[in-house]
């Protein structure tokens, strides 16, 4: 605490020496999941009941910003630890323009695009495990689409700890008439500084599911359209076996 105490005083002093602008503010964020059950070998019968306050401050100047934060979370009901139940610092540089983004440091989550929950983290590990360490980039274009990059390293190798770096991308295409997505992980999961453990071999994984989908706008030149000016609504050319006649409302 003493270490982020001084950096932010010299974050302080530096905007107060120049143009840059200094911001100072908080994320707060709060989560309930019942999974309690019975007969179940899959997970464990619990209660996740949670919040988490993130102060944070930093240095603003162009398209650049500096951001010391510090994650304060507490588990309700926690009897272990007498302060909170866990604290961790956020430290990183961000680069964000209209079309394109740069992090690195060690920043939220929540700086990423696409939507890795559902397909490989489940939403209690990117809860409780809020933070990404190492960088992240992402370009997005005007319409919405985007394709992103992030690397994750959850472990350097030592005397206890596997070594263990995770690699996210993930994008998206939001065309005229098609959509598509993807979103990839890599996760590499090696072994530690301890020869004497029989800790068997190191692994790389790696994952990929995709969708697409089809669509197919209706355009005033397709034979039989009608198109509703007050509400922009399109109607097929037959509607309960009747075709509309040129120029009228599909909405009457």
């Amino acid at each position: 605490m003493k270490q982020i105490a001084l950096i932010l005083t010299l974050l302080l002093a530096a905007a107060g020496a120049s143009a840059q602008e200094v911001f100072i503010g908080a994320d707060f964020d709060t989560r309930f999941d019942n999974r309690e059950h019975s007969d179940c070998n899959i997970d464990d019968s619990h209660t996740f009941f949670s919040m988490r306050l993130t102060p944070k401050a930093g240095v603003i100047w162009s398209e650049n910003r500096l951001v010391v934060a510090v994650d304060l979370l507490q588990d309700f009901g926690d009897k272990e630890h007498k302060f909170l139940s866990k604290v961790d610092p956020q430290i990183y540089y961000q680069f964000n323009s209209k079309t394109a983004q740069a992090v690195a440091g060690i920043f939220p989550r929540s700086l990423l695009l696409a939507r890795y929950d559902p397909f490989f983290l489940g939403s209690a590990y990117s809860f409780y495990n809020n933070r990404i360490q190492g960088l992240a980039a992402h370009y997005k274009s005007q319409t919405g689409s985007f394709i992103e990059f992030a690397l994750d390293w959850e472990g350097m190798r030592s005397y206890q700890t596997r070594e263990k770096f995770r690699i996210l991308s993930g994008g998206e295409y939001k065309g005229r008439h098609w959509y598509g997505g993807y979103v990839m992980t890599l996760l590499h999961y090696a072994k530690t500084d301890n020869t004497e453990l029989d800790e068997g071999t190191w692994t790389t994984s790696c994952s990929i599911p995709t969708s697409a989908t089809a669509t197919r706008e209706p355009t005033p030149s397709m034979h039989g359209w009608a198109t509703c000016k007050a509400c922009s609504a399109t109607a097929a050319p037959k509607r309960a076996g009747k075709r509309l006649k040129a120029g009228a409302s599909p909405c009457r």
